[in-house]
């Protein structure tokens, strides 16, 4: 769950940063974001790995993928972007889906 929290933290920095490459360079609080959201990444992947020495493929998998879409939602309901109808259901798929495989 941990590792899905770090790739859901990943993606939020990534979404709120504005990137744009000019001959200036990046700002600092755009680097530092990016650096943070690599970060994240890294970390993420590297609990990802210790979770597989413990469960089976088949259970973390899709732990870490319904903790991440259940946070990134999350984010998204706070932070006013639109959900269709069509994706609520699609996570919600997910989510019934992750809960029969680790049942």
């Amino acid at each position: 769950m941990a590792s899905g929290s770090f790739g859901a933290l990943s993606s939020i920095l990534l979404r709120t940063t504005p990137i744009s490459l000019s001959m200036s360079g990046l700002s600092v609080s755009t680097a530092v974001n990016i650096f943070g959201a690599i970060t994240s990444y890294g970390i993420g992947f590297v609990l990802y790995a210790f979770a597989l020495q413990r469960l089976p493929l088949t259970i973390a998998y899709p732990v870490m993928v319904a903790t991440t879409v259940l946070e990134v939602y999350a984010y998204s309901a706070v932070a006013g972007e639109s959900i269709t109808t069509g994706s609520l259901v699609g996570a919600a798929l997910i989510m019934v889906g992750t809960y029969f495989v680790v049942r």
